[in-house]
């Protein structure tokens, strides 16, 4: 079974996930972090300002 990479790494708890959705989704839900609900964009800024 090939390895799969997981590039997005949660800065809270050292999780990684293989795409930017599962972490958007995994910081919300384990982290209480709001999401925006404004679609794919505004998701990719809240990735970005979380990881800065």
């Amino acid at each position: 079974m090939p390895r799969q990479d997981k590039p997005f790494k949660c800065n809270e708890c050292g999780m990684a996930f293989s795409d930017e959705y599962s972490l958007y989704v995994h910081m919300a839900e384990r982290h209480g972090l709001e999401m925006p609900r404004k679609g794919r964009k505004l998701a990719r800024a809240f990735l970005r300002m979380i990881h800065m």
